[in-house]
Order: structure tokens, then sequence, then C-alpha cells
């Protein structure tokens, strides 16, 4: 189309077989820009098309098809004024030449020139991000420790020996302390737990099962447990009634993490015992202190 300047043959047919073909190549140029056009509004790329279709224009002053297409391109390149203009042009050269009013499709494209089809408007896009679970804060329970502790060298090496030797353990390791009362067996549980505490990265859990009040009775086992899913961040409201589902929670939550559970406890011991086997999948050591 862009090698097309005009009628074939420029005048230089001098008998009837060569202005048949030469007529033959203008309407397949006429044809072809008729085509364009349709491909050029529907790409919005009007203005590529517009100079071989006023040269196709200019040659065909009657070709309906062809200012149809023509019509089309100025209105889609914002040109509504010229292809108004050019509406009434070949309306009325038809009337004139013709006696014919335009056919269907050039008068649809008029219409749509008249009638734009209105965009609704761009509405910016709004990228909500994923809402993230809220941040859990790793406990760090443990009591105070001494600012000033002396004395048994003896039981922290043993302490650290066996800390130490839990490598290759797959289940918790329970130290349990023993004792009669106010030998300082939770002041030693309590430091050595602040000693090793850096080593336990998933947090330091403390829990008081106060065995040792008058009544004897201490903290529930189901209460224990909903204190420690607590510190490890359930919801009060997602935490199960039963034993057994606390259990399973606990080990949910702890498994394939570092934990350090200081708990104190009664002569009895079997509350500790209980949340300490709550969970064996978890790399979990327990000072333990009793009154027995």
């Amino acid at each position: 189309m862009q090698l097309c300047q005009g009628p074939a043959g420029g005048g230089l047919a001098d008998n009837a077989a060569a202005a048949a073909v030469f007529t033959g190549i203008d309407s397949q140029f006429a044809d072809a820009a008729v085509d364009a056009a349709g491909i050029a509004v529907a790409e919005g790329r009007p203005g590529e098309v517009l100079a071989p279709l006023r040269l196709a224009a200019g040659m065909f002053p009657l070709h309906e098809p062809v200012h149809a297409g023509l019509i089309a391109a100025l209105a889609d390149a914002d040109r509504q004024a010229e292809a108004l203009a050019m509406y009434q042009s070949i309306r009325a050269r038809l009337a004139d030449e013709l006696g014919v009013d335009p056919g269907r499709e050039l008068r649809e494209t008029y219409l749509r020139v008249l009638t734009p089809v209105e965009l609704p408007p761009t509405v910016p896009t709004v990228v909500v991000p994923a809402e993230l679970p809220p941040t859990v804060p790793v406990p760090a329970q443990l009591p105070p420790d001494l600012p000033l502790f002396v004395g048994r060298r003896a039981e922290l090496a043993m302490l650290d020996d066996l800390v130490a030797a839990t490598t290759d353990r797959t289940g918790p390791l329970v130290i349990a302390m023993d004792g009669m009362g106010g030998v300082g067996k939770s002041t030693l549980a309590a430091h050595f737990a602040h000693r090793v505490a850096q080593t336990f990265t998933d947090g330091q859990l403390y829990l008081d099962l106060q065995g040792h009040e008058d009544d004897g009775e201490g903290v529930p086992v189901v209460e224990a447990l909903r204190s420690l899913l607590y510190a490890l961040g359930l919801r009060g409201a997602d935490a199960p009634e039963s034993l057994e589902a606390l259990v399973g929670t606990y080990r949910s939550r702890t498994a394939g993490k570092r934990i350090l559970v200081l708990s104190t406890t009664s002569a009895t011991s079997r509350r500790s015992d209980r949340c300490c086997r709550a969970r064996p999948e978890a790399w979990c050591w327990s000072p333990a202190a009793s009154r027995r």
C-alpha cells in the first residue's frame, strides 16, 4: 500500500485490455485499504492508514466502503470534525451524481462517529497486601537470676554435660532436681537456665505448678498446658478443651523447636512429668525443682 502513488498505469492505457488490467489493480488497492482500515481501528493504530485511505478515496470518490473506512479511521484518530465533514461530502456527491443516499455501512459508520462508545473511567488498581499472621514474640519467661551466684560448681558442670550430650536426641531432656526444702534447688535451676538460655533460640518458658502451697493441689495439668500454649502464641479462643487435644496442640507448637521449660513443682512431680512428656518431638530441656 505504501508503494501506491495513484491510479495504476498513470494514463498509459491505450486499449481496453490494458485499461481493464489497471482498473483491476486499482480495485485491489481499494479493497486492501478497506481491510487495512478495519485492522488499524481494531488495533488502535488508525494514523498509520490515513494516507493510503485518503489516496483510495481520491481515486474512488463514490466508493462507499473506502469512505466508511476513512471516516472510521479519522474518528478513531480523534479527528471527529474531519470525519463528519468527509461523510457530508460523500453524501452530497452520491446525491448529486447518482441520486442515492449513503448505504447502510456508511450510515452506521456516521452514527458511530456521532455517538462514540464511552469507555468506563479507569479505576486505579489497588494492590492489597496479603494479611500476614501476627508476629508472636519469642517467649522469655525465666525468673530473674541472682546478681551473684557462688558454689554449686559440681552440679553446674553436671548440668552442662547433660545439655551438651543432647545433640542427637529426638526427644526432650528432662532434668529433675531433688532435695529438701530451702537448699536452693529453684535458685540453681533458674541460674542454670539463664546460663544456657541463648542455646534455646525458640524461647524459654517458666511454669510454677504451685504444688508447695498449703492445699497441696497445685495447678491442674490442663491449666498448665494452656499457660504454656498461651506463651507460645495460641489465642485463648483457639485453645481446645480436652487434655488430649491440649497435648496434641502443644506438640504441634513445639515440634522441631529448641525450647527450654523451667518448672517448679510439688513432691509428686506428676504434673511436670506430664507436661514434659507432652512434647516428645521438641528439643526442650526442663530443669525442674521439687520439694521431695
